[in-house]
C-alpha cells in the first residue's frame, strides 16, 4: 500500500498567492506490511466472525522543500527528506464464508496505528528549522477470495 499528500506548507510560513506556492510537504507510505493472528466464532456451519490483531511495521518518508521566494521563508532553496520505519500495532474485525465446498469469501477491516515520527527540517536555515510530527495510523478495508484445495469435507 503506498500513497502520498501534499500541501501548502503553513509551518514554513506558507506561500503568499502570486508568489510562487514554492514551499510542500510530502508524507509518502513506502511500504506495510504485518502478523496477524485470528480468534473467530462460527456464526453457522460456513460462516466464520473473526478479529484481527498483531504487529504492523510501515515505511514513511516526509520530504519538505522551502523555496527562496519573495515572501521570506527561507534564505536559500531547501529541499531535505527523511525515512523511517515505524513499528506499532494492528486490529479489526472480518467475516469469512465458503461459497462452494472449495471456495471462500473473506472482508475485512484492519486499524493499524504504527507511532508518530519527529523531525526538524532545514538546521542550518538560519530563519527556520520547522519540526514535523506526522501521526501514522491507517484504515485499510480488504476482500478476499480463496480455493481450498483437497477433498470437501
Amino acid at each position: 500500500m503506498g500513497g502520498a499528500c501534499t500541501s501548502a506548507c503553513p509551518a514554513f510560513g506558507g506561500a503568499l498567492p502570486g508568489f510562487g506556492d514554492t514551499d510542500s510537504v510530502t508524507v509518502t507510505s513506502k511500504w506495510d506490511a504485518d502478523l496477524v493472528g485470528r480468534l473467530g466464532l462460527l456464526i453457522a456451519p460456513d460462516t466464520l466472525v473473526y478479529g484481527p490483531g498483531g504487529v504492523a511495521v510501515q515505511r514513511v518518508q516526509i520530504e519538505a522543500i522551502c523555496g527562496s521566494t519573495l515572501t521570506g521563508e527561507c534564505f536559500l532553496d531547501h529541499a531535505e527528506s527523511v525515512a523511517n520505519t515505524l513499528n506499532g500495532w494492528t486490529t479489526g474485525a472480518g467475516v469469512e464464508t465458503m461459497l462452494t465446498p472449495h471456495w471462500l469469501a473473506r472482508f475485512d477491516f484492519r486499524y493499524a496505528d504504527l507511532g508518530t515520527i519527529h523531525h526538524a527540517f532545514f538546521l542550518t536555515e538560519a530563519i527556520q528549522s520547522p519540526l514535523a510530527e506526522v501521526r501514522m495510523r491507517t484504515h485499510t478495508a480488504s476482500f478476499s477470495l480463496a480455493y481450498k484445495f483437497g477433498p470437501a469435507l
